[in-house]
């Protein structure tokens, strides 16, 4: 079955205001197997640090093998903290802290 906290997940840009940042996610089992289904509630968000800035939701496409990109705008700079949650549950390095 899959496991959150064994799920990884990676990006390669670098997160910039008001430019599209990718997240890939890769499901894992407890056993530390790749989970090769789709359909899992995947969910992310990018939290501001200060009160100010606005929560940014992520939108998920789950590619149906495993795999979900997530897509976030930034909407402001600075300080930010990423979380990304699967069914319910954070993943690897999930909340992780996030310059903007």
């Amino acid at each position: 079955s899959p496991s959150p906290s064994q799920s990884t997940w990676s990006s390669e840009s670098v997160a910039k205001v008001k430019e599209m940042y990718c997240v890939k996610v890769e499901t894992m089992t407890s056993e530390g197997e790749t989970y090769l289904r789709g359909g899992l509630q995947v969910k992310a968000e990018l939290r501001p640090k200060s009160h100010d800035g606005a929560v940014v939701p992520g939108e998920v496409e789950d590619h149906g093998d495993g795999t979900f990109i997530i897509t976030l705008i930034p909407q402001t700079a600075g300080p930010h903290q990423l979380l990304i949650t699967m069914d319910g549950q954070h993943v690897q390095k999930s909340p992780c802290d996030l310059y903007v």
